[in-house]
Order: C-alpha cells, then sequence, then structure tokens
C-alpha cells in the first residue's frame, strides 16, 4: 500500500476506532505477520482493535470501499496461517471485543463478542 493511501487508511481506522486502537509501528506490524505455523511472514499495513460490532461494520465498509483485505485476529494461536495477512491491509485484532450478549440455559447456549 502507497504511503499516503496508508495514512489515509490509518487516520480513516483511528476516526472510528480512536489513535490508541490503531496500530502502525513496525514491531507491532511484525508480531502480526505470523502465527504459530512455519509459513512465511507478511506484514500487515495497519492494526485495528475495534471493541463493537458497529466498530467493525464501519471498518468493513471502509476496507469494502478502498479494496483493502481484512484479516480477523483474535489469540494468535492459529495453527494453519489463517491470520497472516497475505497481501497486507487491515489486521483486525478483536480481543477488545469481551462482552457477553446473552446466556441461554434452557437451550445451552450462549452468545459472546
Amino acid at each position: 500500500m502507497a504511503g499516503n493511501e496508508r495514512k489515509e487508511l490509518i487516520n480513516s481506522l483511528a476516526g472510528i476506532i480512536g489513535d490508541q486502537h490503531v496500530m502502525d509501528d513496525a514491531a507491532v506490524l511484525d508480531n502480526y505477520s505470523r502465527d504459530m505455523t512455519a509459513e512465511p511472514a507478511h506484514l500487515p499495513d495497519v492494526v485495528a482493535m475495534p471493541e463493537s460490532a458497529e466498530e467493525i461494520q464501519e471498518i468493513l465498509r471502509l476496507a469494502n470501499k478502498s479494496k483493502t483485505p481484512v484479516v480477523p485476529f483474535v489469540t494468535g494461536t492459529n495453527m494453519g496461517g489463517l491470520t497472516i495477512p497475505q497481501r497486507g491491509g487491515i489486521v483486525l485484532d478483536l480481543k477488545r471485543m469481551n462482552r457477553i450478549i446473552e446466556v441461554d440455559e434452557d437451550n445451552m447456549y450462549a452468545v459472546v463478542e
């Protein structure tokens, strides 16, 4: 991603989730470039950490409009190379999404973020 495109993406993401939840320094990007497999690392352009479904929706609208790849990331313990951002783009770290929405004991299910 070109420098100006990247800066614009970072600014747009910060407008959605706040500066403190958008990361682009080299050490952070390196941490999100690999998983626990031997698959080659690929750097994302930016890491975004939304807190709500609404923020994810806004981020995905932004990514769709600019045709920017999005890779979801939860714990980093993936064993299949699925969280490696093969084409750069946004790594969407979902660890801030930690609410319990509903627990239905009768039907034995829970809805969580």
